[in-house]
């Protein structure tokens, strides 16, 4: 809707993970090296971990095509609903490698294990991705850890990767997944993006869609998203791309802060206040204190006697100094029915 009024070839916030839109920081390509090393190496059971929107999807699918890149025989069955049951799970591996579906057979491996030994002899490389893990049921995890007992002479005929948010981690720490645990060759995790690569993330997908940072949005509004983002690459897209919109609605280019504003209250996100700790609300009563205090102190020193006479100094002492408290006040004391008012 917006391409043309910033200049700009396709849309360059698109949530949508693809593989060339990965931005390469020091944990995305740590993470995108263990990947491509532990499928390459045939280690068997590979882990990406990492919060929800840090890129892990992204990477999965650049890790996936670097691959490719190094073996073009590669068959990559993806799963991107780990709750399926394993009699599910199976007939979707089949259906992948094109292979006949028995469904009295469901529970038996040994046609699954024919026909990857039948694979890998042709020299085809089988990998299984499964996509949010950490919802995987207990029999789905023991499943995938029988799959991974399927090897030819000691090498795995099919490689499992597990990728999901840190909940993973503490499911395969439980007791009842310690074998799955220690089959984990090489695990990799992704953290969120630092203030500078966030800003440096947003130019490099206005970049990539073939825009000029500087006319589609102003340093600003950049620092603004990536404030409310987190770190976290999913949400500076949804912020900025609705910003975009934002500006485009309002005639205005490039896009500025009251553009990210106008986005983040959109999204039924609360502002993210910088400066002191408890805001300008909280701050006003003991503000106003200080002021009054302040005032007080000065107009008793230009109405001050100029005399040195200690008498005439302590009386007018008694009469004027007044008494200035600071904090909160303390409770009104109650009256007895007796008292005279």
């Amino acid at each position: 809707m917006y391409l043309t009024h910033f200049g700009l070839e396709r849309a360059p916030f698109d949530v949508t993970p693809q593989a060339d839109d990965l931005f390469e920081t020091p944990t995305h390509n740590e993470a995108l090296a263990a990947l491509v090393y532990g499928v390459l190496e045939g280690k068997g059971f590979v882990a990406l971990t990492g919060e929800v929107g840090v890129g892990k999807t992204t990477v999965l699918r650049r890790a996936l095509q670097l691959i490719a890149g190094f073996d073009p025989k590669l068959i990559a069955i993806e799963i991107a609903n780990p709750t399926l049951a394993p009699a599910t799970l199976v007939t979707r591996i089949h259906r992948t490698l094109r292979l006949p579906v028995d469904p009295a057979q469901d529970g038996d491996l040994q046609a699954l294990r024919t026909a990857l030994a039948r694979f890998a002899a042709e020299g085809w490389r089988v990998v299984l991705v499964i996509d949010e893990a950490q919802n995987m049921p207990a029999a789905g995890l023991e499943f995938v850890r029988i799959l991974s007992n399927l090897n030819d002479g000691g090498r795995p005929l099919i490689q499992i990767v597990l990728s999901g948010q840190p909940e993973l981690e503490a499911t395969l720490d439980a007791a009842g997944q310690r074998a799955l645990r220690q089959r984990i060759a090489v695990w990799a995790r992704i953290r969120p993006l630092t203030r500078r690569q966030g800003a440096a993330y947003v130019r490099f997908r206005l970049h990539q869609a073939g825009g000029r940072p500087g006319d589609v949005l102003t340093r600003a509004a950049i620092r603004r998203i990536v404030a409310h983002a987190l770190g976290f690459p999913r949400r500076i897209n949804i912020i900025a791309d609705n910003a975009l919109l934002a500006a485009f609605a309002a005639g205005r280019r490039p896009a500025d802060r009251r553009a990210v504003a106008r986005a983040v209250a959109t999204l039924g996100e609360r502002p993210r206040r910088r400066g002191w700790r408890f805001g300008w609300r909280a701050a006003l009563p003991t503000t106003a204190a200080l002021v009054v205090a302040a005032a007080v102190a000065g107009w008793a020193a230009l109405s001050s006697p100029s005399g040195d006479d200690p008498t005439v100094q302590s009386a007018w002492r008694s009469a004027h100094e007044p008494v200035v408290a600071i904090g909160v006040a303390p409770e009104p004391a109650v009256s007895s029915p007796s008292a005279t008012p």
